[in-house]
């Protein structure tokens, strides 16, 4: 007859031992991969929270920068407004903004906001119209750059620091620069004053007189 062998059975201690053995490995198992995934959702958090701040302040930079150029703008406009130029003076194009900018040469020179006007008037005529409504604007004379030329430039400032610049010149002359007429004459600030009708450049700006 043939007997069969069986295992030793293990002893309770044994039994114990394997137990303590595996809840010890299971244990460890899931501390590590909480630690992991800890770890990673921290990291996660972080990147998320440098990146909305790093776009929070960059959004309140543009904001900051374009309300600025915002208000400048409207101080220019109501620069135009102030004129009271009325119907007479018929618009002609316009580049009016608020942000500043430089010369890409010189630092220290600022373009100007500008508008062109055509007015049915002598040039000699409209420049003193202008003079007078610039004055009432709250701005005075500064010096007349070119004087005695054909196209002499007015210069105004105001208590702010605000310039304001004309430039008054037949329209004849004008269209020739333009197109070419061939009407264009070397004459001075005499002879231009008595043309008609006139081409008129109205400048402003919030910072410099340097352009």
């Amino acid at each position: 007859m043939v007997t069969k062998k069986t295992a030793p059975k293990k002893t309770k201690r044994a039994q114990t031992k394997a137990k303590r053995a595996r809840s010890r490995h299971i244990s460890k198992t899931d501390t590590h991969f909480l630690i992991k995934r800890s770890l990673l959702s921290y990291a996660v958090l972080v990147f998320l929270f440098f990146a909305l701040l790093s776009m929070s302040i960059y959004l309140v930079d543009r904001m900051i920068v374009e309300n600025s150029h915002h208000r400048r703008h409207a101080q220019i406009v109501s620069i135009y407004r102030d004129l009271n130029l009325g119907e007479n003076y018929r618009p002609i194009s316009s580049n009016i903004f608020g942000d500043k900018r430089v010369y890409s040469w010189d630092k220290h020179r600022s373009y100007a906001s500008v508008v062109t006007y055509g007015h049915n008037a002598t040039v000699g005529d409209t420049v003193k119209e202008l003079s007078e409504k610039v004055k009432k604007a709250g701005f005075t004379q500064q010096k007349i750059e070119y004087e005695g030329s054909s196209s002499p430039v007015y210069e105004f400032k105001n208590d702010k620091g605000n310039w304001l610049r004309i430039r008054a010149i037949p329209k004849a002359d004008r269209d020739d620069a333009i197109y070419g007429t061939k009407n264009y004459q070397f004459i001075n600030t005499e002879t231009t004053n008595a043309m008609a009708p006139t081409h008129v450049e109205i400048k402003v700006n919030l910072d410099d007189n340097n352009e």
